[in-house]
């Protein structure tokens, strides 16, 4: 009885996520947050913080002259300075969609720079 159950909860989960499932990244200059969407089931948002995020493209598969791979959210430990790995993206991006991604997510760290330098100029006295 157990076997066939975890056999149709399987099934059902992968032709869900095949029919239906999308991916939710909120991505700012603290942390990484994502949910899976399988059409009526949504998962809870998870949130990871990082100190110094970096973004890498692993290749999954070729169509023609397109390429797709799955995006990795990497954070540097601020002990050791090694990478971690965070996040990997389930959906899979196509690299010149992933090299966009990467420019906003730069854009959003040099915005997040300038305030922080803007602010630094005020003086109470």
């Amino acid at each position: 009885m157990l076997p066939c159950s975890l056999s149709l909860f399987l099934t059902t989960k992968y032709l869900l996520w095949n029919s239906f499932g999308e991916e939710l990244l909120i991505v700012n200059t603290k942390t990484v947050s994502y949910s899976y969407s399988y059409g009526i089931i949504r998962t809870n948002l998870k949130t990871i913080s990082h100190n110094s995020l970096a973004l890498n493209f692993k290749p999954t598969r070729k169509e023609g002259n397109f390429e797709y791979g799955d995006v990795l959210f990497i954070n540097y430990n601020p002990a050791t300075n090694l990478p971690e790995l965070i996040h990997q993206t389930t959906v899979g991006m196509e690299i010149n969609d992933y090299r966009e991604l990467e420019k906003l997510i730069g854009e959003l760290f040099e915005m997040e720079s300038s305030r922080s330098i803007e602010c630094s100029n005020f003086s109470a006295n």
